[in-house]
């Protein structure tokens, strides 16, 4: 596993850690013991060993964030954390307002379908935003930093008036 890889997908399970509501006491003292055996780490094969462990110890939870897939970002490091930072949260924020009439009425754009669970729901609304963020970003409407409370300070996209 790539060092950047690495760093955002653990940015993600700290957060995870810090944000979930469910008891993971056990698990976060097992991952903390991983990731203290892999402070200072640069062998990707060793990373991506230390990464099986901890995705095999949070992944019982539902809620546990998943792992990056695709190409790696053109973002600097610093930023894809703070991206993921985000989406975390959001997912966190959405899961926890999911019920039967969310369920009911907030439907996934173009399926014919609705959202199963929580962590469907709060994972389409964390897509989004980190989407979103990421644009802004290559859009240069945001610098890609986070405020002290973990908000990012986004420009808004300047609508043209109609002219008559």
């Amino acid at each position: 596993m790539k060092m950047s890889n690495w760093n955002i997908n653990i940015g993600r399970v700290l957060k995870w850690m810090e944000t979930t509501e469910n008891d993971i006491t056990k698990e976060a003292v097992a991952i903390n013991a991983i990731l203290t055996l892999a402070e200072g780490c640069t062998d990707e094969d060793a990373l991506g060993t230390y990464w099986v462990s901890v995705r095999s110890i949070g992944g019982t939870h539902s809620d546990f964030p998943n792992a990056r897939v695709g190409n790696p970002s053109s973002m600097p490091e610093d930023v894809a954390l703070n991206v993921a930072s985000v989406g975390s949260h959001i997912q966190t924020a959405f899961a926890s307002i999911f019920d039967e009439v969310v369920a009911a009425v907030i439907l996934p754009r173009g399926q014919g379908s609705r959202y199963d669970v929580a962590k469907a729901f709060g994972d389409a609304f964390a897509d989004r935003a980190m989407s979103l963020m990421e644009k802004a970003y290559k859009a240069e409407r945001w610098d890609g930093t986070l405020s002290e409370s973990g908000v990012p300070s986004i420009a808004l996209i300047e609508k043209e008036e109609p002219t008559e």
